[in-house]
Parts: C-alpha cells; sequence; structure tokens
C-alpha cells in the first residue's frame, strides 16, 4: 500500500494504494466470532498488528483495520513538526556477505551473516521493482524517514476520524516520542537540547498523545526509545536514562488520569537490540513504569549503492534495516526479553511483549508467539502484503470472511 518510490509527503497525501499490494487491492476482512485473544485488557480477534512505520495516519490505519489487522500502531507523533528526510527513504536491501549476497532473506538462504557478529554492517540499497512488490515475502529495506511529524492539532484531528471505524475486536496504538533538538536536521534528531528539556518534551508528547487517543475511544500508548536516525545512542540503550525518560512520562499521564478520572493509562516502551544482561535490567527497572516492551525497530547498517557510494536522500551512511532480514536479530531480543520476564516473575499482564522484526509470513508469527510475544506486529511484511492478516488468522484458527473489496479499489487501483 506504500509507493516506495515516491516521497514520503506524497505518500501521505496520495495513500494508501490497493495497487502496491500483492493482491492489487486494499482487502477487507470480517472476523466470525468473539475476541479471543487480549492484550492488557483489550480484546483482539487476532494477536496480530502493525507497527508504527508503515501506518503514515488514519486512513493507512483503517486500512489495515479493515486488513484484519487487530493491533494497528499509528505512526509516531511529535510535540512540533517534523519534515522527513528526503526521498528515498525506502530501498531494497541486500547483502554483501558472500553466502547471501544479491538474496538477503531469499528461499534457501541465511540472514545470519547480515548482523551476526555486530549491529552495524554494510549492505547494499536499491530501488524498488514491480517484482519486489509481486513478491514482498522475501523483502529487507531500508527505512530512513526520521520520524516525520505534523503539527499537535493536525495529527490529533487525523486520529479523531478514527472515532467509531474501530471494530470490536480491535484497537489502535498511538505512537509518540520526545524530540532532542528544536528545529529539524538532516541527519535526524540530534542531541542539542538539555536533559531535560529532553524529559519535559516526552511528557508534553505523551499528554498529548492520551487526550487524542481517548477523543477517539482508544487506550493504549506506545513511548519510541528507539530512533534508529537519531545522532548519539538511542535512549533504550541506556537503562538509567530509558527509566528517567519513562518515568517522566508516567507523571504526566498518572496526573491528567487523576484530574480526569481516567483509568491508569497502558504504556508500552518501544526498543532495539539489546543483549541478556541488559533485557534484564531494563524489565527490571521499568517495571510497574511501563505495561509493556515492544522488540525490536530497525536493526542499524551502512547502506551504500552498487559503487560503494550513499544512496540514502539524507545523505547519511547509515539507516535503519526492516524485513527479512532482521528475523534472527528480533527473535533473539523477545526470547532474552521473555526469559527476563520469567526471571522476574512477572505475569503478561503486568510485562506484556510484542514481538516485531522479519514477520513476511504466519511462521515467523508462530516463532514470535512460541518465543514468549503475547502480540506479534509485522512492518515491512504487511507493508505491500496486508492479505498476511488473513493468512495468521488461519494459523491462529479463527474464522473470517473475506469480502470483496475489488470494486470499491476499482477506481483507486487504475490510478
Amino acid at each position: 500500500m506504500y509507493d516506495a518510490n515516491a516521497s514520503y509527503e506524497e505518500n501521505y497525501e496520495a495513500g494508501p494504494r490497493g495497487r502496491f499490494d500483492v493482491s492489487g487491492v486494499l482487502p477487507r476482512v470480517r472476523f466470525l466470532e468473539e475476541p479471543r485473544y487480549s492484550f492488557l485488557g483489550v480484546p483482539l480477534h487476532v494477536p496480530f498488528g502493525m507497527p508504527a512505520g508503515p501506518l503514515l495516519n488514519a486512513r493507512y490505519v483503517s486500512a489495515a483495520l479493515n486488513a484484519g489487522v487487530c493491533l494497528p500502531v499509528y505512526k509516531t507523533v511529535r510535540t512540533r513538526a517534523w519534515r522527513s528526510h528526503p526521498y528515498p527513504n525506502v530501498l531494497a536491501i541486500e547483502s554483501l556477505a558472500p553466502s547471501t549476497a544479491g538474496v538477503v532473506g531469499g528461499v534457501g538462504s541465511s540472514v545470519g551473516p547480515l548482523f551476526a557478529k555486530k549491529e552495524l554492517d554494510t549492505v547494499r540499497g536499491r530501488p524498488l521493482a514491480e517484482g519486489d512488490y509481486a513478491n514482498p515475502q522475501r523483502l529487507s529495506i531500508s527505512n530512513s524517514f526520521g520520524v516525520p511529524s505534523l503539527e499537535p492539532a493536525q495529527w490529533a484531528s487525523d486520529f479523531a476520524t478514527l472515532l467509531g471505524n474501530v471494530p470490536k475486536g480491535t484497537h489502535v496504538v498511538l505512537s509518540f516520542q520526545g524530540t532532542r533538538s528544536d528545529a529539524p536536521e538532516v541527519a535526524g534528531c540530534g542531541p542539542s537540547g538539555s536533559f531535560d528539556v529532553f524529559l519535559e518534551d516526552n511528557a508534553r508528547a505523551a499528554v498529548l498523545a492520551l487526550h487524542a487517543a481517548r477523543g477517539a475511544g482508544q487506550g493504549l500508548l506506545e513511548v519510541n526509545l528507539s530512533c534508529p536516525n537519531e545522532k548519539g545512542a538511542p535512549v533504550y540503550r541506556d537503562v538509567g536514562q530509558a527509566r528517567e525518560v519513562l518515568k517522566a512520562i508516567r507523571t504526566g499521564l498518572d496526573a491528567v488520569c487523576a484530574e480526569k478520572g481516567w483509568p491508569r493509562v497502558r504504556l508500552v516502551a518501544k526498543i532495539g537490540v539489546l543483549d541478556d544482561a541488559s533485557c534484564l535490567a531494563f524489565l527490571r527497572e521499568t517495571r510497574g513504569v511501563v505495561d509493556a516492551v515492544s522488540a525490536i525497530n530497525t536493526v542499524s547498517a551502512r547502506i551504500e549503492g552498487e559503487d560503494g557510494g550513499l544512496v540514502l536522500g539524507a545523505r547519511v551512511p547509515s539507516g535503519g534495516v526492516c524485513g527479512r532480514a532482521i528475523f534472527e536479530q528480533g527473535l533473539r531480543v523477545v526470547e532474552k526479553l521473555s526469559a527476563a520476564r520469567r526471571a522476574l516473575r512477572l505475569e503478561p499482564s503486568e510485562m506484556g511483549l510484542v514481538g516485531v522484526g522479519g514477520v513476511m509470513s504466519a511462521r515467523e508469527f508462530m516463532a514470535y508467539r512460541h518465543a514468549g510475544a503475547d502480540v506479534v506486529q509485522a512492518a515491512t511484511g504487511a507493508m505491500w502484503n496486508l492479505g498476511l492478516a488473513q493468512e495468521v488468522a488461519r494459523a491462529c484458527g479463527v474464522p473470517f470472511e473475506r469480502d470483496d473489496a475489488k470494486k470499491a479499489n476499482e477506481k483507486e487501483t487504475s490510478k
């Protein structure tokens, strides 16, 4: 539903577009039973969602809901307008490792050599071709947007259009993050402001998100601590710093809920790759402050063209890698978090786990579930294959009917 060979702004205005889905349409499904799953008290037909990246606005969220995605996350918002990195943002990624060159995540290949030894590696990026849209199950892509955002009044107004349009058994999460600097920078959200100012901005973003979510009849929030486009290390890598940020957010949210008489809001923290000890430390230091952890966001890599030059629109050497190439990394982190949850004797109701990264089919979905994820989300895997939600529902044994979306999409797909 996203045209990788167009700018973020063009996709925001024109999308989602059914002709970029593998089926050529934006599918519509209807679940036939009462919800049998739940996450943080929210009933879900299927414990399957999409993370914030592909869902640019309420139209994208609605397309995901219609397709059977039960826990979509509205793209991360800020307390101020923030421009996207220049085009191109999304490139098809191929490994430079001899064992996987040209076929990252392809049939019979191993994705391990990309990131098995260190997080930062070098990969090759190229524009997506028509064949990539037709076979998204094999894709790995770059993700270099810089977390763009509209002004708060604009994104809140857009989110409000979801009121009354979120079916039973589904729920929309609103993602937000604090901003370190006063103005957008080409290389990302650089650390030009003080940490105290950053704490305040996180708390303010959380409160703005809370009001928007409540106004649209939704209640789950997610804070992005893992922006890979920041100058300096993402917040989640420093557990002490992450706890301070999360405590500032929780204090702000609890104050508003107490004033309004609202129930305590459930908060998800989105993180990236951590080792065993850091996974344990993160859960230990944030329990009681957050209600769930979502892992992973992306994996950083140096992205080059065939000539070895920089190919991302922001002209930066590294960007986030998503899709099949990061499945093993994501699965390992969820396994570590699940083990840490058991070690701390935390119940899923106290600390939920969301598994993200490289989910291209029901097979990866089930692997994450077996690893301990309460909910599994797919970005790249569902971005051009909204039918993935149906595949997951079948794997879960959840009955549904598919409505014929061809007529509804006929005009749009002819564009």
